[in-house]
């Protein structure tokens, strides 16, 4: 039609791993504290002032990083895209670059620099756009990990230290290990004394419960598994090859 514009096949980029995608770049690789401030500072306008989307993802964006507090372990970003007519990314790009110092690739940010935000009105239909190219961007700190998962896989050990809270520990255990494999068995051996090791994948934040069962008389380590244990075990619980 006349005067309107389609969507042209984007560059995505800030898009980060996860275990069901584990094909994509962790933004620790892309952690850079001595970025310079000026230029930082014209990325996040150019960021700012680009085009939103019409469409919206079904679920919150969650900071790789966990950005923890007390009561909560996981910053829920948002459900927003943005483009500037060559590059789309999540609207959570934002939050790394200004609270984490991801430093984006070095043709990005000179693209930026040298084209002012694309403004435009596309047809309301999906976006087409490739990851290919941001899935083999490797950053500077490449060996760096952030967190994994708003959901923690890892290995979750758990020892009963005062034997006066059973019921509050078992209603403790009972919600956070719902889905757990033998979850009524392995809640027995903990309240008969026995130390525990659970490796799964949790359904609930970690920290927080941490915290709870400090206050019922559980002792609680937890170890969240490296990219190569991750990807071992969703493999062999998925029966991928």
């Amino acid at each position: 039609m006349a005067g309107q514009l389609i969507y042209p096949a984007f560059i995505a980029i800030g898009f980060w791993w996860s275990e069901r995608e584990p094909d994509l770049p962790d933004p620790a690789w892309f952690v850079d504290p001595d970025w310079d401030p000026a230029i930082r500072r014209r990325i996040i306008w150019h960021l700012q002032d680009s085009f939103r989307m019409p469409n919206e993802w079904m679920g919150y964006s969650w900071c790789r990083f966990r950005c923890e507090t007390a009561e909560q372990d996981l910053t829920l970003l948002s459900t927003g895209e943005y483009t500037n007519g060559t590059f789309i990314w999540p609207e959570a790009l934002l939050h790394y670059i200004q609270h984490h110092h991801v430093r984006l690739p070095d043709e990005v940010i000179s693209h930026m620099l040298a084209h002012p935000p694309y403004l435009y009105r596309p047809l309301n239909q999906a976006p087409e756009y490739h990851l290919e190219w941001w899935k083999h961007q490797r950053g500077w700190q490449l060996g760096a990990e952030s967190f994994y998962s708003p959901v923690d896989i890892g290995f979750l050990t758990i020892q009963q230290t005062d034997p006066g809270q059973v019921p509050a520990q078992i209603e403790l255990l009972k919600r956070f290990l719902a889905g757990i494999r033998g979850r009524l068995h392995t809640i027995d051996r903990i309240i008969a004394g026995e130390r525990v090791t659970i490796n799964d994948h949790l359904k609930d934040y970690v920290n927080p419960f941490m915290h709870k069962a400090s206050k019922v008389g559980l002792v609680v380590s937890f170890r969240r598994m490296t990219v190569t244990e991750a990807a071992a075990w969703h493999k062999e619980r998925t029966g991928e090859t």
